[in-house]
Order: structure tokens, then sequence, then C-alpha cells
């Protein structure tokens, strides 16, 4: 009986979810940081060692030999998540601690740092060589906290957790995007083009039809400003971290990252 492998079914998930795309021009706007750390489909971090968790954790040995984490008082996990509520990037936080690599990756120049932390979705850990590039980065907000990335038992010091805000969801086109509806997960099938002018009308459309709606293209309208880095974290179905044609440039010589050319987002 084969084994089944995880990384060669996302590999053709993907692949059949991209083929609706193949139409699409390629965009002369942004480019999609793509990340090489890691050989597996997991983030290159394996834990966060905040200090209040390093300072209550207690690690026993169990009788068949397994290890048990035990927290001798309570941890506020919250507590990160909260300093940034409202939209907003404080410039200072309590000190973060640092960050543990998977043996299966490196230490780059840049890293994605996304774990199961609201606090680190879409965050980045920079060396000191890319917080240079990424501090003159055209954005919203943006803040660098100090920390140190362990690997292999190694500790490497002069990293930064790289934290931004971008609305780019708020300049959307949408009498210029294409968006379609889908009724399931992986029903790529059922996929059909339909024709909405605006987040009510998506909205209303989803839930009278009982399906969901994601973009084909977005085009971003007159207003968008001239970010030089943003997101979309599963908004219409895109997922990924994006830069500027110009911020791209600027970035040559990054190890840890690779541009690839998109063709659903457009200006």
């Amino acid at each position: 009986m084969d084994k089944f492998n995880l990384n060669d079914w996302a590999i053709s998930i993907k692949n059949r979810e991209e083929t609706y795309f193949t139409d699409l021009p390629y965009s002369d706007d942004f480019f999609e940081l793509t990340f090489v750390n890691s050989k597996r489909l997991v983030y290159p971090v394996d834990l966060w060692k905040r200090p209040d968790i390093i300072k209550t954790q207690e690690v026993i040995t169990n009788p068949n030999g397994s290890k048990t984490t035990i927290f001798n008082s309570h941890c506020d996990w919250d507590r990160f998540d909260r300093l940034f509520e409202g939209n907003q990037i404080p410039k200072n936080i309590p000190a973060i601690g640092y960050f543990t690599l998977h043996k299966s990756a490196k230490v780059t120049d840049v890293i994605r740092s996304h774990s199961g932390s609201t606090f680190l979705s879409d965050s980045l850990l920079l060396s000191s060589k890319a917080k240079e590039v990424f501090s003159e980065c055209s954005i919203e907000q943006k803040a660098f906290y100090p920390t140190s990335v362990e690997y292999k038992g190694v500790m490497h010091n002069n990293y930064f957790l790289f934290k931004y805000l971008v609305k780019a969801t708020d300049y959307i086109d949408y009498n210029n995007s294409i968006f379609y509806s889908q009724n399931d997960l992986f029903d790529f099938e059922s996929r059909k083009i339909v024709e909405l002018n605006s987040l009510e009308e998506i909205e209303r459309y989803a839930i009278g039809n009982h399906t969901s709606i994601y973009a084909k293209q977005i085009i971003f309208n007159s207003n968008f400003p001239d970010f030089e880095i943003f997101y979309f974290n599963g908004e219409f179905g895109l997922n990924g971290i994006f830069v500027s044609n110009n911020f791209g440039d600027k970035l040559a010589g990054m190890s840890g990252i690779t541009l690839k050319r998109v063709n659903r987002l457009s200006k």
C-alpha cells in the first residue's frame, strides 16, 4: 500500500486550483513573495519562546519516555494580540522572546513567522540587513521589534519581528474586478463567473445562494496608495504577501525569498 504524501497531495490541489487563472495576463505592478526557507509544507518557525511562557513551563519525562510540558501558572495567550487591536501598530511592546526554527529550515535574511498566534499572522523575521531595506518601504504602519532566532541550538541575534498594517481590500475596484462562485472548497468544477459590483452585492449573493465568492482577478482602484508591501489573508480566496515592482528590485540579494509573477492582482 502506497504511503499518503501530504506534500504531493497539496501540490496537486494547488496545481488544479491555479489552472483556472492561466488565461489572465501577468501583472506589471506586483510580485508575490515566496519563501524558500523550509523543505516541508510548514512554516519554518517551530516554536515561539515567549518570556512569560519560558518562566512558567516545566518539562517532565513520562514513564514511557515521552515528554510533557507543564505550565506552573496561567499564561495570557492573548496578551500580544490585544496590543494590536483597533488596527494599530504600537512602536514599543514588551519583550517577545525568541523563535526556534524547524531543523528543515535555514537561517536566512527573511523568514516567515506565521504560527497559530494572530500576533504573528503574516509577520516576518528580518535580519539586520533585511531590516535596513524594509525600513524604507512605503506602507501605512510598520514597526520592528528586537528578537532572536534559534537554529539547531545556536542563537542568532540581531533579528527583528516586522509587523505592518495594510488595508488593500479597501481599494478594490469591484466594477472591474472578476468574481466567481464555488460551492465547496475543492469543488473546482462548480466555478462560475458572477457579475457583482460591490461588497454588499457579494455578501448578499453568497448568503442567498449558499455559496462562496472568490476573486479570479482583483483590480485596485485609482485611490490605491503606493503600498510597497501588503497581504491578503484569505479575502476572496487570496493568500500571500505581495510587493510592488519597485520594492521587488530593492529586495535583490535577500536570502530566504524569491519573487513570483502574479496574474490575479493589478492596478
